[in-house]
């Protein structure tokens, strides 16, 4: 990479995160590094991430339905946006919040865990697919709702849809959250790096 190339990169990522709308970079390892030594470390690097693919699927179903991110009301969408920037260290703005939730709503690849009594508790997306691998981004579930399987369920209804595409599964994990790694092995997804 040239250095016009990179300072390029550092100018349009800078702006990202200004915005409130870069939390991590998933690159090679020198130039994540580089990377977060330029945000003074407050981006993640490649290091502190585990990669997973999923090797079989094992199920899993709770109360509920998983929806399009379309059915989710764009309000809705931007207070589960604002609350993982939060889970994750970051502070966005009102109009960040509101920005980021209708681009939820809008986005063909943004699904949800709705409860039987219409409660939007878990929300996941595929940021990208190619024409082996389809990337799982964004996995959150609120606090209050946690450990009653929302995120499994709404995972298991996402990896069913790549499966028939023909496509692999993976996803990145921060290995410091022990929780979210032994969700992700129990689903059959395996560290893959």
């Amino acid at each position: 990479v040239s250095n016009e190339t990179l300072d390029g990169l550092l100018l349009a990522l800078t702006a990202l995160y200004e915005q409130g709308r870069l939390t991590s970079v998933i690159s090679k390892k020198g130039i994540s590094t580089l990377l977060s030594a330029a945000f003074d470390g407050r981006i993640k690097n490649m290091e502190t991430l585990a990669v997973y693919c999923l090797d079989r699927l094992c199920p899993f179903h709770t109360e509920g339905e998983m929806i399009p991110g379309k059915d989710v009301p764009p309000e809705t969408a931007g207070v589960m946006i604002r609350r993982l920037a939060e889970f994750a260290g970051e502070k966005i703005s009102y109009e960040t919040q509101r920005d980021l939730g209708l681009l939820f709503t809008q986005n063909e690849n943004a699904y949800a865990w709705r409860t039987p009594n219409g409660e939007i508790v878990s929300v996941a997306k595929i940021a990208y697919s190619d024409s082996r691998f389809a990337d799982i981004h964004s996995v959150f579930t609120l606090e209050e709702m946690r450990n009653r399987g929302y995120a499994k369920a709404l995972l298991t209804g996402m990896c069913e849809r790549i499966l028939e595409a023909e496509k692999i599964p993976m996803l990145y994990a921060d290995r410091d959250y022990a929780p979210s790694n032994h969700m992700y092995r129990r689903l059959g997804f395996t560290e893959k790096a």
